[in-house]
């Protein structure tokens, strides 16, 4: 691969990096304990400026090699996942720096410690519903449910009994976003995560009202239609007829299919007529029933 020279080169720079990260680390930690002669020890401008070089040197790592690797895994992981991925190793090594500065310069950290937890919990109690969006973010992330582009629907208690149908966009930490048409619907990965989600490879939803004369339902069954109508579309199709209401000696049916396109849609319809008998009429266009 073309890439693996300039990789290579990288992965040498932040070896040879670290370990002068190693040694600044060393050198800090025999000033902290005073291990140098007398002259070096007493020089005070030798420490902080050795602490800040070795930090900032501490930090160009962490954002090469979470660079790095954000940009190795983007091949096969996604942009999405991969920049969360990036985040947390970058985390994870900014905390590793901390603790190793501080603790090779012998600093004091009971009362940072003592003031952090509290702090903690603080943050913790007012950002719940953020900590609860970004963990269920992560989740979605790697575990891969639904990717962007499917077209999925989905439907939980948090919506009040209602559903969302659309096309999969942007998956961050906090919020998934789904494309219904014109409109654009941000979904708290919290919800996403205690929801019903039905994955769907098409794009369009159909929804066709017929009417049929009493008598003649008696002879027939949402499941029969619902048989005949999948046979005539391609495999993988959703549908479903459902008795809408009874009314006037007539029974409107409501026939739901999530379709690829128009071309599937005529098919449908042609289904219905097939298997009713029916015509739609002129001015309502809605299917009548064939004396």
């Amino acid at each position: 691969m073309p890439k693996t020279p300039a990789i290579g080169r990288q992965a040498r720079l932040l070896g040879y990096e670290c370990l002068l990260f190693l040694f600044a680390l060393w050198v800090l930690h025999r000033l902290a304990t005073h291990d140098f002669s007398m002259a070096v020890t007493k020089a005070i401008w030798i420490a902080p400026l050795l602490g800040i070089g070795t930090t900032l040197l501490g930090i160009g790592i962490v954002r090469g090699v979470s660079g790095l690797a954000g940009r190795e895994a983007t091949a096969y992981i996604g942009l999405g996942r991969a920049r969360a991925a990036r985040a947390l190793i970058s985390v994870f090594l900014y905390i590793i720096l901390a603790i190793a500065i501080a603790s090779t310069t012998q600093l004091d950290l009971s009362g940072i410690a003592v003031s952090g937890a509290v702090t903690g919990v603080v943050v913790g109690i007012a950002a719940q519903a953020s900590l609860s969006n970004a963990v269920a973010g992560l989740v979605i992330l790697f575990s891969r449910p639904f990717r962007s582009g499917q077209f999925v629907t989905v439907r939980s208690a948090a919506f009040a009994g209602s559903e969302y149908t659309g096309e999969v966009g942007e998956i961050t930490l906090f919020y998934t976003t789904l494309f219904a048409g014109p409109q654009e619907i941000h979904v708290p990965n919290s919800a996403m995560m205690t929801s019903v989600v039905t994955l769907r490879p098409q794009s369009l939803e159909v929804y066709l009202p017929v009417l049929i004369p009493a008598d003649r339902w008696s002879s027939l069954s949402t499941t029969d239609l619902t048989r005949q109508l999948k046979a005539a579309l391609p495999p993988n199709r959703n549908v479903s007829v459902t008795v809408e209401k009874v009314e006037g000696g007539q029974v409107q049916l409501a026939v739901r299919a999530s379709l690829a396109g128009d071309e599937e849609r005529a098919l449908l319809e042609r289904g219905v007529v097939h298997a009713i008998q029916l015509t739609p009429a002129p001015e309502t266009g809605a299917p009548v029933a064939l004396d």
